[in-house]
């Protein structure tokens, strides 16, 4: 007669949480290939409670802090991570469901070196060292307590109970990939008075980073899904999974972590362009990725700065980032406006979009390929990461595009134009930017400027800007350079028939020299542009970067002197 097998890891998990209170339906099954998953081999109809999970069987911070006291004065995760670290050396209480956890991960912390290169150019690059230090320095004080922890010294078998800290890196994966926020089972009072022992949640808090971590055995074995209807019931002795839509049987049954990207980290080193950082994330927390996740996100920080600001797919180019843009590039004129100015926006927008193109040159467009299902989810974080950059690329270059439609302006390219109009046959070379000085400096003589039309708005524009920058030199030192290019242009003017003083002269150079701003050509097809230059990674840059077609002076509202 053969002996019959041991039970799996999974089956003895569930034995084990029964026989402690726990109620899960004999027909739910927890399957390990390829990956550990939950099924139930009969329909599951919308609205069915499948576990029933006893508060007796949690790993809380108040459970760890009963185990080990001497550790009081320790931050939260730190306790949790040392009583988990130490409880699985054990054979005790929780032993059938450390055995049914994974020996190993794939967040970035157990990549090997070959698979954390496939993450170069990416945020997590730098992200999960910063994380594994912290843990490091954690563990540094725990040791510094653990002699004088006698907690197992009543234990009957004699064993080497010391933590390592492949023990404490392992402890610390298990609570950032599989905790549960603590507000679970310390839910807010309820609303009215016939729901005093039930709290419904019907996802997680949005808060729930402000919570402490805990672990509820056996619920924390169901894969994530995003937007996934599902129901946690708190009550005062248990908790409650309820499957919110209905399942065939022998199909996988899911979780919902909540709102969770492909990244998971915390503000770290600074960058060149600062673009170092990704919020919410589940490869760094969750060591997996969704391909097309809807909550990817990319965070950037800016230097001497300590905000992360976050790009989204649904905020592309976020108010706030937007804003940091503007002010690096704001006239002093312009500071004391109520409103953003036309040319301080198109600033904004293009110094934003150079910053997302060398995020992009970083992260680089090499498709690269891994045998392993870490490297698997590390390019497909990257690529998710790249894909989001484009979007805001596309998004930017769009609202560029629109701005110089819409806009009024003066325009270099028109200027030099009915110049050539009016010399008729005499082509030449010509400076543009002495053209254009000239021009205005003619437009604030009010001598004639038939050469180009020019609307009454632009005109006002123009003497408004002249005005303001003939009253702030009255305020400056004298420049001699300045000086002396006004005259040389002065004297040019008066061979042409034109009589224009070098104080409008002046005022014009610095008005060209401030206001002016460049008109990029972007890519008409992004998408076509860098399918037909992937392989070519200097020549897609260029291309990305755009051509100069032109250079304008938008017309805005009158500015108050």
């Amino acid at each position: 007669m053969s002996t019959p097998s041991p039970p799996s890891p999974y089956e003895a998990l569930l034995s084990w949480a029964r026989s402690h209170g726990a109620i899960i339906p004999e027909t739910v099954l927890f399957l390990s290939t390829p990956y550990g998953y939950c099924q139930s081999t009969v329909p599951i109809p919308a609205g069915t409670a499948l576990f029933h999970i006893p508060h007796s069987l949690l790993i809380t911070p108040s459970v760890a802090d009963h185990a080990l006291p001497e550790l009081h004065l320790l931050p939260v995760h730190a306790r949790v991570c040392a009583f988990i670290a130490l409880e699985r050396r054990k054979d005790g209480f929780w032993k059938a469901y450390f055995e049914a956890l994974p020996e190993k991960f794939d967040t970035p912390a157990w990549f090997t070196e070959e698979e954390r290169l496939l993450l170069k150019g990416t945020n997590l690059f730098f992200a999960w060292r910063e994380r594994v230090e912290i843990w490091r320095e954690e563990f540094s004080d725990v040791c510094k307590i653990i002699p004088d922890i006698n907690w197992y010294s009543s234990s009957t078998e004699t064993r080497d109970i010391d933590l390592c800290r492949d023990d404490y890196l392992w402890a610390a994966t298990v609570l950032s990939s599989r905790s549960f926020p603590s507000r679970l089972i310390h839910p807010p009072p309820p609303a009215t008075a016939d729901q005093e022992n039930t709290t419904v949640i019907h996802e997680p808090p949005a808060d729930a980073g402000s919570s402490d971590p805990i672990l509820i055995p056996v619920m924390d074995m169901l894969n994530h899904r995003p937007n996934h209807p599902v129901t946690w019931l708190t009550q005062p002795t248990q908790i409650s999974f309820i499957a919110e839509t209905p399942y065939p049987p022998n199909t996988e049954i899911f979780n919902n972590y909540g709102a969770k990207g492909n990244e998971e980290c915390t503000p770290l080193c600074p960058s060149p362009i600062a673009i170092v950082q990704v919020v919410t994330v589940v490869l760094m927390g969750y060591g997996f990725c969704l391909p097309d996740n809807p909550y990817d996100s990319l965070s950037l920080r800016l230097p001497n700065d300590p905000t992360l600001y976050t790009i989204t797919r649904n905020f592309l180019a976020p108010e706030n980032l937007l804003s940091k843009f503007c002010d690096v590039t704001i006239l002093e004129r312009e500071k004391a406006l109520a409103k953003r100015t036309k040319r301080n926006l198109y600033a904004g927008y293009t110094a934003l979009l150079n910053g997302l193109l060398q995020k992009l040159g970083i992260l680089g467009w090499e498709n690269r390929r891994f045998e392993s299902s870490a490297g698997e989810y590390a390019e497909m974080y990257r690529g998710s990461q790249r894909e989001l950059l484009v979007r805001a690329y596309e998004f930017i270059c769009a609202r560029l595009g629109e701005m110089v439609q819409a806009g009024e302006m003066v325009s270099l390219n028109c200027v030099v134009r009915g110049m050539e109009a009016e010399r008729k046959k005499r082509k030449r070379e010509v400076d543009g930017d002495e053209v254009m000085v000239g021009w205005i400096a003619r437009v604030l003589q009010g001598v004639d400027t038939h050469d180009m039309d020019i609307s009454p708005t632009a005109k006002r524009f123009l003497l408004s800007l002249g005005e303001y920058y003939k009253s702030s030199e009255e305020d400056e030192e004298e420049d001699g350079g300045l000086d002396e290019e006004a005259r040389r242009i002065q004297k040019k003017l008066k061979k042409k028939g034109h009589e224009v003083d070098i104080q409008n002269i002046r005022s014009a150079l610095q008005i060209w020299d401030e206001e002016s701003i460049e008109i990029i050509r972007y890519p008409h097809s992004v998408q076509e542009t860098i399918a037909r230059l992937q392989e070519d990674e200097e020549a897609l840059d260029i291309a990305l970067r755009g051509e100069s077609v032109d250079i304008v002076l938008f017309i805005d509202e009158i500015p108050e002197m």
